[in-house]
C-alpha cells in the first residue's frame, strides 16, 4: 500500500500535449514565505504537508494484481561529500507485485518496470481495496473492447475526462475547473462536440484510481493531471487496462508504464530530460568549473524518481561534472538538514526534483545573498509562476532558477494564441494540451470514434501543436521530442521562455 501523500502544491502542467493540472499554496503559507522568508516545519505540518507534485511513493494502489509493483532499478549516484543524506545509490525496489511484473531498468523512454500484467483480481479494485464479490468490478463491467463509451453518434457528443486535485489540496480550482473546456468553446471534431470536464482525485493514487475507474464507465479518453503517483496509478488500473481507455498524459516516470497498450505520454519523462538540463546549464553558464564542488542533484527518494536520478547523475558525469547525489525522504525530510548541507559543500548549482514546498523551504534557508545558488532541474513544477514568486518571496528576490518545461511561459501566450484571454498559466497549459489532443482526435478514421480506433490512430504517428511542440509515437508510447527553458524573473513575478532544446 502506498503511504498517504502530502496533499498542497499540485503541478504536473501536462502540457506539450497533454495535461495540465494546477499549482498553489493554501494563503497560510505564502503568508509565512512572505513574512519570514523559508517556511518552518511547523507551517509544513499545519499546511498537511502543502507539497505535491512529485513526492511519490512509487508503489501502485490498484487492489489485487496491481499492489506494490514498483522495482526501478539503481542509480548511480556518484560522488558525495561528507554528511551528504542518502548519498550513492538509490534503493528504488518496492516490492513485487500480485499478478503482475516490474522491470528493474531506468534511463529514457525505453526503461523503467512494465508493469503489464492483466492477471484478474476479486472483488472490486478501487483506491486499493479489495471488494467482497469474485468477478469484474461494476465499472469494469461496464467498458470493453470496440468501446463507445463517451461517444454518442446521434447526439455528436464526445465525452473526455482530465483528473487532478478539485478538493484537498491548495489548488487554484478555478483555472482547473475552467481551463478544461475552454479550448473546445466553439468548436467541433468530424462533427462531434466535445465535452470537456474536470474530475477529483484528491491529489492522492487510491482516490485517484477508484475515480479513474468511475469515469471509466462514462468517457471516451481520460488525461492525467496530478502527481507522478496519480499518473502511474491510473494508467495501470485494471479497469483501464481491460476496457482500453486511452489514458494520456505527460511524460514522467517509465516506472511500471512501458508496456501499457492504452497509456501514451506526450512529452520527455524526466529521465529523457536530463541531457537537455545539461545543455541548458552550458547555455546559461552554470556548468561546475572542474576543480569545483560540482553539483548537488537533490531528490525525493522514490522509485518514480530512480530512472530520473540515474539519468542527470550519468549525464552530468558525461559532461565533466562532478555529483553529489542527496537523497530526501518522500515526504520532503529536514530542508533545514538539507539547506546546509548545500551550503557547506558550497554547490554553486543544485538540481532539484522533489516536492515544491520543500523546494520552496530549501530556497529561502538557503541564506542568500551570503548563499545563493542556480537552482535547475526538469519540468514542470518549478517552473510554474507559483512556485518561482514564493521562490522569489522567500528568497529576497534574489532566486536564480531556471527550468525545463513542456510548454513556453505565459509570456509567449499572446503570439501562440492570439485573442484568447488566460488568468494564468495553467489555463495556458490546458489550452496547449487540448490543442494537441484535436489532432489526435482529428487523425481517427471514418466519422466515428472508437476507443481502439483512437489509440490505432496515435500509433506510430506524430502530431504537432501549435503551442506544445511536436508528439511523435513513431518509436513507442512515449513521444515527447523537446522542451522549453523557464528563467524565473523576480521582478515581474513570472518565467520568462528561454529557449527550446531537443
Amino acid at each position: 500500500m502506498q503511504t498517504r501523500r502530502t496533499r498542497g502544491l499540485v503541478v504536473a502542467l501536462l502540457a506539450s500535449a497533454l495535461v495540465t493540472s494546477a499549482c498553489g499554496l493554501k494563503p497560510e503559507v505564502k503568508d509565512q514565505l512572505a513574512q519570514g522568508g523559508a517556511l518552518g516545519a511547523g507551517a509544513v505540518s499545519q499546511a498537511g504537508g502543502e507539497a505535491g507534485v512529485d513526492s511519490g511513493t512509487g508503489a501502485d494502489v490498484q487492489a489485487g494484481t496491481d499492489a506494490g509493483a514498483a522495482d526501478a532499478g539503481t542509480a548511480d549516484a556518484g560522488t558525495t561529500d561528507a554528511g551528504a543524506t542518502g548519498a550513492g545509490t538509490t534503493d528504488a525496489a518496492a516490492g513485487s507485485s500480485t499478478g503482475g511484473s516490474s522491470g528493474g531498468s531506468t534511463g529514457g523512454s525505453a526503461g523503467g518496470s512494465t508493469g503489464g500484467s492483466t492477471g484478474s483480481s476479486t472483488g472490486g479494485s478501487t483506491g486499493g481495496t479489495t471488494g467482497g464479490a469474485k468477478g469484474a468490478p461494476a465499472a469494469e463491467q461496464q467498458v470493453g473492447p470496440n468501446s463507445k463509451i463517451g461517444v454518442d453518434d446521434k447526439k455528436k457528443t464526445l465525452k473526455i475526462f482530465l483528473h487532478g486535485p478539485l478538493t484537498g489540496a491548495g489548488v487554484p480550482q478555478d483555472s482547473f475547473i475552467s481551463g478544461t473546456p475552454k479550448y473546445w468553446k466553439g468548436k467541433k471534431v468530424k462533427g462531434f462536440t466535445v465535452e470537456a470536464e474536470a474530475f477529483d482525485d484528491k491529489y492522492q493514487p487510491g482516490p485517484a484510481v477508484k475515480a479513474c475507474n468511475s469515469k471509466a464507465k462514462e468517457g471516451f479518453l481520460i488525461i492525467g493531471g496530478a502527481g507522478t503517483d496519480q499518473i502511474q496509478a491510473c494508467a495501470r488500473s485494471q479497469v483501464l487496462r481491460r476496457g482500453n481507455v486511452p489514458y494520456l498524459s505527460a511524460g514522467v516516470t517509465t516506472n511500471g508504464l512501458t508496456d501499457l497498450g492504452h497509456y501514451f505520454a506526450t512529452s520527455l519523462t524526466y529521465a529523457d530530460q536530463a541531457r537537455l538540463v545539461v545543455a541548458m546549464a552550458k547555455k546559461g553558464g552554470y556548468l561546475a568549473p572542474a576543480n569545483g564542488k560540482g553539483w548537488a542533484v537533490v531528490v525525493s527518494k522514490t522509485p518514480n524518481f530512480a530512472d530520473a536520478q540515474a539519468a542527470i547523475v550519468s549525464a552530468l558525469k558525461g559532461a565533466g561534472q562532478k555529483v553529489t547525489v542527496i537523497n530526501t525522504p518522500k515526504t520532503g525530510g529536514d530542508s533545514t538538514a538539507v539547506s546546509n548541507q548545500l551550503r557547506e559543500g558550497d554547490f554553486k548549482t543544485v538540481y532539484f526534483l522533489g516536492q515544491p514546498t520543500f523546494f520552496i523551504e530549501l530556497v529561502g534557508k538557503a541564506g542568500c545573498p551570503a548563499y545563493c545558488p542556480q537552482w535547475t532541474g526538469v519540468g514542470v513544477s518549478m517552473g510554474t509562476n507559483s512556485i518561482g514568486s514564493l521562490a522569489c518571496r522567500g528568497s529576497g528576490n534574489q532566486y536564480k532558477g531556471e527550468f525545463l518545461s513542456p510548454m513556453p511561459g505565459l509570456d509567449k501566450a499572446g503570439a501562440l494564441a492570439p485573442g484568447v484571454r488566460f488568468r494564468d498559466d495553467i489555463e495556458f497549459g490546458i489550452y496547449a494540451t487540448m490543442q494537441v489532443l484535436e489532432q489526435m482526435l482529428k487523425a481517427v478514421p471514418g466519422d466515428s470514434f472508437t476507443r481502439e480506433s483512437f489509440i490505432t490512430a496515435l500509433e506510430g504517428k506524430t502530431f504537432t501543436g501549435k503551442i506544445s511542440g511536436t508528439v511523435n509515437f513513431s518509436k513507442g508510447h512515449f513521444g515527447g521530442t523537446g522542451a522549453h527553458a523557464l528563467k524565473m524573473n523576480c521582478g515581474s513575478g513570472q518565467h520568462v521562455t528561454n529557449g527550446f532544446y531537443t
